[in-house]
């Protein structure tokens, strides 16, 4: 209503609405990390489209007194930071790996980076790729490709053959 998109956590049992991102910039893209500690996401709050990781496990809940809707205050760390436009993150399921959208190239294409925001490669060459997501065994990543007729592909790439394999095409 008015504010900042951020990212909030919806408690199961209570249904306790829980503000983890304030106003410091759009968050957008959350996925959480395979031990549920972690949440990784996408924010304009340094200027540019950069990749965030927030410890779920720092936040501490608003003092008492403070207005409603004020976020929790918890650890965040730029992950990719580097003036490219870097969106659309998602945790791999099985790995220590992030993998994500990057205009770095001058197109955007998929990248991954480890936890530790190191260990960055290129998936995908080409154009107009976006939405990763990895396979449950963490050895593929899935993801969207725009094609020349300007429909939209799904592809799987097998990280380590490096081989797409399309599961849709146009028509």
């Amino acid at each position: 209503v008015g504010e900042t998109p951020s990212i909030y956590w919806i408690e199961r049992q209570t249904r306790v609405v829980r503000r983890l991102t304030g106003d410091e910039g759009a968050a957008s893209s959350p996925s959480w990390s395979a031990d549920g500690e972690q949440i990784v996401f996408a924010s304009d709050r340094a200027g540019t489209s950069d990749i965030y990781v927030l410890d779920v496990t720092s936040c501490q809940p608003p003092a008492e007194g403070s207005p409603e809707n004020t976020p929790e205050t918890c650890a965040i760390t730029a992950l990719v930071a580097d003036g490219a436009q870097n969106t659309q993150p998602a945790w791999s399921p099985t790995r220590d790996t992030i993998a994500f959208v990057s205009n770095r190239e001058g197109e955007s294409a998929i990248y991954t980076v480890n936890s530790r925001g190191r260990r960055l490669n290129r998936l995908t060459d080409g154009a107009q790729n976006s939405e990763p997501a990895g396979s449950p065994e963490g050895g593929r990543v899935s993801f969207t490709t725009g094609l020349p007729s300007g429909e939209t592909a799904v592809q799987v790439l097998d990280i380590n053959r490096r081989e797409i394999e399309a599961i849709t095409t146009a028509g």
